[in-house]
């Protein structure tokens, strides 16, 4: 049994009500993410495991085998700046390869529209 004075206990009672109200609902939920995102790698590596194989490369060659997605992330394995750039340079290549498409779709277009407009201009000739 504790004696207490009436101002600790209140400390203690309010500390308690913030733990339970507060706290505790905030740990949980930054638990149960972590506990997904653990559960959904362990999972991920599970497979690459269940499909692949292993192989032994000559040591002189090792260093020209990629990482692959089983192995280090891949902002660890090339270091956070490099990997940033890496991927800056791919949106960019990315967004280049939508304009082409995009330019593409409207070349092909003018084409099928030439095209009827031939077809078009024969059959009135004939």
């Amino acid at each position: 049994m504790e004696y207490l004075s009436k101002q600790r206990y209140d400390e203690i009672a309010a500390e308690l009500k913030h733990l339970i109200n507060e706290v505790y609902p905030k740990v949980k939920d930054d638990l149960a993410e972590i506990q997904a995102k653990t559960i959904s790698r362990i999972r991920f590596l599970q497979k690459v495991l269940e499909h692949s194989r292993v192989i032994n490369p000559a040591p002189e060659n090792r260093k020209h085998y990629v990482l692959n997605a089983a192995s280090l992330p891949f902002h660890e394995a090339l270091g956070a700046d490099e990997a940033e750039g890496l991927f800056d340079e791919l949106v960019r290549f990315r967004a280049g390869l939508a304009f082409v498409q995009v330019a593409f779709i409207i070349v092909y277009g003018i084409l099928v529209i030439l095209l009827l407009f031939i077809a078009v201009g024969y059959g009135r000739q004939g």
